[in-house]
């Protein structure tokens, strides 16, 4: 893994801080951002089976209830997000049996994005 200088940590925190700055002061950004944050109550969201994919920047989550665990149903639950709101550069995942198949890497080349789980 490659070590980055000083010099370079500095440049990734600004564009880190700047691209912050740009999503909180984007009007169109502020119609999707909630107003305040409350937090979850375990109550709201039953024992179900749900998949979350959160946006890193904007930090907008999309929760799919899932009818089961298979990766044909993760994948359609994904791409039906991603459809909506453009694909990433980069997904994270959890070390999942469904992220780490054949299949799911399959759907990261197709979609062009970077899989790390």
């Amino acid at each position: 893994m490659r070590s980055f200088s000083q010099g370079e940590h500095l440049v990734a925190s600004y564009v880190s801080a700047f691209k912050k700055d740009l999503v909180e002061n984007c009007s169109s950004c502020a119609d999707f951002t909630p107003r305040k944050i409350e937090q979850l109550l375990t109550s709201e969201f039953p024992e179900l089976n749900k998949l979350i994919i959160a946006d890193y920047f904007s930090r907008f989550i999309e929760i799919a209830k899932l009818d089961d665990l298979s990766v044909g149903t993760i994948i359609k639950h994904t791409k039906s997000i991603f459809s909506q709101h453009g694909y990433p550069e980069v997904v994270r995942a959890d070390c999942g049996t469904q992220f780490n198949c054949s299949q799911f890497k399959q759907l990261a080349q197709e979609c062009n994005f970077r899989l790390i789980t």
